[in-house]
């Protein structure tokens, strides 16, 4: 996963790089084994993101300094 600024790509074997702007999520839950899981505005499923990923940390601060992503939520 690469997160530049307000941009993510994710990276998957053997899918194309899918990108996300954080202005496109609209919400965001968190799963059983810290899963995080975006919606787009019209609460269709974007992605899950694994705490396993690489950035994951960075990833939840970009969503967190968004707004999208409460700080109680860790």
């Amino acid at each position: 996963m690469e997160v530049n600024k307000t941009e993510l790509k994710i990276h998957k074997l053997f899918h194309r790089t899918q990108s996300v702007s954080v202005f496109d999520i609209k919400n965001v839950r968190i799963g059983e084994k810290q899963d995080v899981t975006l919606y787009d505005m019209d609460d269709k499923k974007v992605l899950t993101v694994d705490a396993l990923s690489d950035n994951y940390n960075r990833f939840l601060k970009t969503l967190e300094f968004y707004g999208k992503y409460p700080a109680a939520c860790k």
